[in-house]
Order: C-alpha cells, then sequence, then structure tokens
C-alpha cells in the first residue's frame, strides 16, 4: 500500500498540485503522471488479489478444523 501512496505523490508532484512542482516540459510531467498513476492501480490490484487469495486460505483452512 505504501507504494500507491507514494506513486500517488509523483502524480500529484507531476501534475504542479498541494504546492508540488517538477521542473519537467509538460509533455514529459503528463507522462510521469500516467505512468505514475498505472503504476498506483496495479499496485492495488496486486494488493487486492493478495488479500483476497489470504481470505481463500483462511476460508480453506477453517473448513478443514475438527
Amino acid at each position: 500500500m505504501a507504494l500507491v501512496v507514494v506513486a500517488m505523490l509523483v502524480s500529484t508532484a507531476a501534475e504542479g498540485h498541494l504546492g508540488f512542482k517538477l521542473p519537467l516540459a509538460a509533455g514529459t510531467a503528463v507522462t510521469i503522471e500516467e505512468v505514475a498513476e498505472l503504476g498506483a492501480y496495479i499496485a492495488l490490484l496486486a494488493t487486492q488479489f493478495h488479500l483476497a487469495t489470504l481470505l481463500g486460505r483462511r476460508d480453506t483452512i477453517d473448513d478443514n478444523a475438527p
């Protein structure tokens, strides 16, 4: 989840929000912003998949309990 937060902060900085300003050309800033958001969404999806897998294992283990 920390990766999601970092990626969203990079995206925010690339857009120039919250007082962050990166010395980048406009096209480069847009590209960095989009790639950072894509990375954040992939990390979020991976985290959700990991949690769903862990919950699925727990249900399977509980079903086999006496």
